[in-house]
């Protein structure tokens, strides 16, 4: 999967100061691949990893990206489909969670650009399965992300979060 990261550092704006007290691995990460040594990292919730996605994940992500259309409420708005991905793999970024070998949550990215403040980093979805939840593991996915916008030059992280969705909300307050 090609990613489009760099190794420049910028904080991001939109990221509350207590994130960066969160405990976690320092990452590397030098042409969109992590460095060998700090690709893999414990999440604290048993034998789970955090790592980049890549196409042997799409079956499980299609299902998971079903999952999350039906929790909010637009299932019929889910067309994604594993022959689209692998298509359009070349736009595709996204960080999951894994525990014995099953896709636990996933968040996807992109870059863009805004003409106030230049090049972001937008996260597209952060989805969580129920058992995992509450666990801090969205609170690991940002503060990746974090890491990511930094490394590729971002200036601000943007997202957006459904208002009837509280326990999200919580989790972008800090």
């Amino acid at each position: 999967m090609k990613k489009r990261l760099t190794s420049l550092a910028l904080a991001c704006l939109c990221m509350l100061a207590s994130w960066a007290a969160t405990p976690f691995v320092p990452t590397t990460v030098t042409n969109g691949q992590f460095a060998a040594d700090t690709q893999w990292y414990s999440l604290g919730i048993g034998a789970s990893k955090l790592r980049i996605a890549d196409n042997n994940d799409y079956p499980q992500l299609i299902a998971l990206f079903s999952e999350f259309a039906d929790f909010e409420g637009r299932k019929e708005q889910m067309t994604n489909s594993v022959d689209k991905m692998n298509a359009e793999s070349d736009f595709f970024n996204c960080l999951v969670a894994e525990k014995d070998g099953k896709i636990i949550g996933y968040v996807a990215f992109f870059d863009c650009y805004f003409t106030w403040s230049g090049k972001a980093l937008y996260m597209d979805d952060l989805y969580i399965t129920p058992d995992y939840r509450g666990k801090g593991l969205g609170t690991r996915f940002i503060t990746m992300l974090k890491e990511i916008a930094a490394q590729s030059g971002c200036h601000i992280m943007r997202w957006q979060v459904a208002d009837w969705n509280e326990r999200a909300r919580d989790i972008y307050k800090g």
